[in-house]
């Protein structure tokens, strides 16, 4: 029983069973008996089709050419777009460049000048402190209100 069944799956892979192979009349594939002629006026159909799907051919050739042609301007209209979009940012990083330096110079200059403004103060106030220092040698109240304070 194992061999009929190898020999009937060896059969069906090989296609032994398969009506393509089967051979009719004449050795024809298909059990064709006879040739179908071919004629003047099958010669005349095929130049005709041919013809035919030539003239389809060059009018989907224009067809195609005109669609590249409008994608191409499309194309470069998007890249024009883009190009002006890069522009106007390019721009505007500049501006933000100009203003945030701006912004940095203007807390360099509120650092410098309030460091240049200090100075002098803390100057006039040491000067004024040995002022009343000296002053404080003459009048004890006032004396006693710079011990107070811790200036004395």
């Amino acid at each position: 029983m194992k061999k009929i069944t190898i020999i009937f799956a060896f059969a069906i892979y090989t296609g032994l069973f398969s009506p393509l192979f089967w051979k009719g009349a004449g050795g024809r594939v298909f059990a064709q008996s006879r040739e179908v002629p071919f004629t003047l006026d099958d010669r005349d159909r095929i130049i005709q089709t041919q013809a035919e799907v030539s003239s389809l051919r060059n009018d989907m050739n224009t067809r195609f050419e005109a669609f590249d042609t409008k994608f191409e301007a499309r194309f470069e209209a998007i890249d024009d777009r883009f190009e002006a979009i890069d522009d106007k940012l390019n721009k505007l990083y500049t501006l933000i460049y100009f203003i945030l330096g701006g912004v940095f110079g203007l807390i360099g200059l509120i650092f410098w000048d309030r460091r240049s403004y200090v100075k002098p103060v803390k100057e006039d106030l040491k000067e004024l402190m040995n002022v009343l220092r000296d002053f404080a040698k003459t009048q004890p109240e006032l004396a006693d209100i710079l011990r107070s304070h811790k200036l004395l």
